[in-house]
């Protein structure tokens, strides 16, 4: 789903843009910000829209305040994002998609800055798998597995799995009806996840977003109903299922569908859905188990059953190692990573030799 009109169309990211974003990174409102710097609220919210330009003083002031170098704020931006196709809530405003883009325009910023540290220029290939209807689906959801040298049990972390296969994966503070989005920048892969949202709807929405990117569909998009089942069939093939359920059940239990979600991190409706796609349960207790998910609210939120958050680590590895051979200074880690300088220190291994001041701080 789109929302609003495209707010990219190749546009670089405008000085107002990034000060906005440093802002609310800090916790900062407009007016708190212009008390530290020694301007109005009004001046402020001026100079994020790009309607005045800060002298040069406030300028210095600024970045300081935000930990933002003046070569971060006045570079060029060296991505540009696709627009983005969204798995949200129908009432994510228009408003609220705009935040969100901006935040995730810098951190694909700051990501394409790390790759050039690391010298990771490579073009990602992906499969390219044809598909028409389910069955064409299961069959896909197979081969890459069988491409990725899967096998059959559960995938370990599904965020780690993209990362290995270059797919970046960044994860955004955002409202909780944003759920993920995936774009493109020079023909990158970018898939973008809340923090905080639960572990299963991370798999199944990262699940999700791949079928995206590998599916070709003969209408040129792939409905968000194949997708789906594209995605409890990479979490979950068909020969596992009926390995963990049987080939014909008349009933499953609430028991059951826990346990499998923490073995598979699957989450207990897509094992129901799973079940009915394949046949494995009736309509009837298909029907059941629906109704009992809305009188449960599982819709909201499931029973815990203790599945290891998914964290990305790609850029923070890429930024570590070069902050460890002295590429980058501790300024400037910090300052990709978002991180404080202090963080920086103490996950470098002492490297305090290569503090090194930069302009603007």
């Amino acid at each position: 789903m789109r929302c609003g009109q495209p707010i990219w169309g190749g546009v670089a990211m405008e000085i107002g843009s990034r000060l906005r974003v440093a802002r609310k990174q800090k916790g900062l409102s407009v007016r708190k910000l212009g008390e530290i710097v020694g301007v109005s609220g009004v001046a402020v919210s001026k100079y994020e829209r790009d309607l005045d330009m800060p002298s040069s003083g406030v300028l210095m002031r600024l970045c300081q305040a935000l930990d933002l170098s003046l070569e971060r704020l006045f570079r060029s931006t060296a991505v540009v994002l696709s627009e983005p196709a969204y798995r949200k809530r129908s009432d994510l405003a228009v408003k609220e998609c705009k935040a969100i883009m901006t935040a995730v325009q810098d951190k694909a910023e700051r990501y394409s800055e790390a790759e050039e540290l690391a010298q990771r220029h490579e073009k990602l290939k992906l499969p390219v798998l044809s598909i028409s209807d389910a069955a064409d689906v299961e069959d896909a959801a197979k081969r890459l597995r069988s491409d990725w040298h899967l096998g059959h049990d559960a995938i370990p972390s599904m965020v780690a799995l993209l990362e290995d296969h270059e797919i970046q994966v960044i994860e955004l503070t955002a409202h909780d009806h944003f759920d993920a989005c995936a774009l493109e920048s020079d023909g990158r892969p970018f898939v973008v996840v809340r923090t905080g949202a639960p572990v299963d709807r991370v798999r199944f929405t990262l699940a999700h977003e791949l079928a995206h990117l590998v599916l070709q569909h003969p209408s040129g998009k792939v409905p968000e109903g194949l997708a789906n089942r594209f995605a409890g069939a990479f979490l979950v093939p068909a020969d596992t299922a009926m390995r963990e359920l049987g080939e014909h059940r008349d009933h499953l239990s609430k028991v059951e569908l826990q346990l499998l979600k923490a073995k598979y991190g699957l989450s207990m409706s897509g094992w129901i859905h799973r079940a009915a796609d394949l046949k494995i349960i009736t309509p009837a207790e298909n029907v059941r188990w629906q109704k009992l998910r809305n009188l449960e609210g599982w819709r909201t939120e499931e029973p815990p059953c203790g599945l290891t958050p998914e964290t990305p680590q790609r850029m923070e590895r890429m930024v570590m190692r070069a902050y460890a051979e002295g590429e980058v200074t501790g300024m400037r880690a910090a300052e990709l990573l978002g991180w404080s300088l202090e963080k920086v220190l103490g996950n470098g291994e002492g490297h305090a030799d290569l503090l090194v001041a930069e302009p603007g701080h």
